[in-house]
């Protein structure tokens, strides 16, 4: 079943999440597709994995990633200070992955510290997995 970014944004914000971006991987950089809060992070764009600790990270391991509280955010993230600004100091990257079980990039969510518990992580990493036909319409485009 595939929903589309904004369903997505709107199952997220339920668990209290502030902004939800996602994410297409290519080799060596991310490129941004959504972003549901323009003012918190822009709606496209690029960053490579290089510059990126907690997208390496998740691709890496191909496996979600959970980072909560300035001690873990601050090495992983280098908009640390915007992030502690904001009080939202839990992030959360879910990989998504294609039907071949390939992965296609990630979506990211923002929430307050101590929003989710580990089954929280479960429900919404399976629904980010629904994003995979758009990332892979998306891929195909290119």
């Amino acid at each position: 079943m595939t929903t589309t970014f904004e369903t997505f944004a709107a199952i997220v914000e339920a668990f209290g999440c502030r902004c939800t971006t996602v994410l297409l991987h290519h080799e060596d950089d991310a490129e941004r597709l959504f972003s549901s809060d323009h003012t918190f992070v822009s709606p496209t764009g690029r960053k490579r994995f290089a510059d990126a600790p907690a997208m390496a990270q998740m691709k890496a391991q191909q496996a979600p990633q959970k980072f909560e509280g300035l001690a873990q955010i601050k090495p992983m993230f280098k908009e640390w200070e915007k992030l502690a600004e904001t009080g939202y100091l839990c992030l959360v990257n879910l990989p998504i992955f294609d039907e071949h079980g390939t992965l296609q990039g990630q979506a990211n969510l923002a929430l307050h510290e101590g929003a989710l518990d580990g089954s929280d992580l479960d429900e919404l990493n399976k629904e980010a997995q629904k994003l995979a036909p758009l990332l892979s319409a998306a891929r195909a485009a290119l």
